[in-house]
């Protein structure tokens, strides 16, 4: 009976190892994968893509929104606001039916010319969230070691005592990947006029999406989108619907461009050295 148990014991013992093990290895492919990163490296001969982005078709009209039902109305209402309306315009076109807030990226680089995107910042203003610093200000992009703040610029008349005090925002971020549902990354209340927060830890959850949307849960029109890419070779379109992306290492890539509402499209495009290469995107209208 004692050999036995012995045998028994042994055998619990070898299959807890093989488990150890089993789970070591796992832990060790995922830090690999982690390791597999962007790197700078010399571009030498680098190629250069321009391009341009158009609508096919006539832009919908804006989303309306009952300024009324929402907190602030009379504020609120300061911007974008029509019969009573307050209007997302979230597909926009340019002369020329230039399609606006477009992001494009080439997909596949492993190295190249310096990542130095180090800030997304995002305003609150007039309940109107503000993309800082790029040509749209209702699209840009994030990174999973990119800092991401956002800043509260409104304060407004207290219905009940008239005293100015700020405009509560809840600026609360989803994770949007393809064929799952959008998971809350960050939520919270910023009551205070001149309020900066900084969300940096968690834009580490933009890895498992390669989409994020920016609402205000207590101003459901107030949106913003932002695209997530891992290196420098992405630009968002300028309002004449054109881009611009140099220092390309020779290769044959993927190119993307994205748009929040009217989706995404790709083309494949091979680079040789020094060469300059031109591509049109062209979306239809839902």
């Amino acid at each position: 009976m004692e050999r036995t148990m012995g045998k028994f014991s042994l055998l619990i013992m070898a299959i807890c190892m093989i488990s150890l093990i089993g789970a070591v290895d796992v832990f060790a492919a995922k830090k690999k994968r982690g390791k597999a990163s962007y790197k700078t490296a010399d571009v030498a001969n680098g190629a250069t893509l321009s391009g341009t982005v158009t609508l096919k078709g006539n832009a919908p009209g804006p989303k309306t929104f009952p300024i009324a039902k929402f907190p602030q109305p009379d504020f609120c209402g300061g911007v974008d606001t029509k019969g009573g309306e307050r209007l997302l315009h979230d597909v926009s076109v340019g002369k020329g039916n230039a399609l606006q807030d477009v992001v494009v990226v080439i997909t596949g680089i492993k190295a190249g010319k310096p990542y130095d995107l180090k800030k997304t910042h995002v305003d609150m203003d007039v309940c109107k969230f503000i993309v800082a610093g790029g040509p749209s200000t209702f699209v840009g992009v994030v990174s999973p070691t990119v800092d991401f703040t956002v800043t509260n610029n409104d304060e407004a008349p207290d219905a009940k005592t008239g005293k100015v005090i700020g405009v509560l925002h809840n600026p609360h971020s989803f994770g949007i990947a393809p064929k799952k549902n959008p998971s809350t990354m960050f939520n919270l209340g910023m009551p205070e006029k001149g309020k900066t927060m900084s969300f940096k830890k968690d834009m580490r959850k933009i890895r498992r999406a390669p989409v994020m949307k920016l609402q205000c849960d207590q101003h459901e029109y107030m949106q913003a989108w932002f695209r997530s890419v891992r290196h420098p070779y992405y630009a968002v379109v300028g309002a004449d619907g054109s881009f611009s992306i140099d220092q390309i290492p020779a290769g044959k890539y993927k190119v993307v461009a994205w748009h929040p509402i009217l989706g995404e499209q790709t083309q494949e495009v091979t680079f040789g050295g020094g060469a300059k290469e031109s591509i049109k995107f062209e979306f239809a209208a839902k």
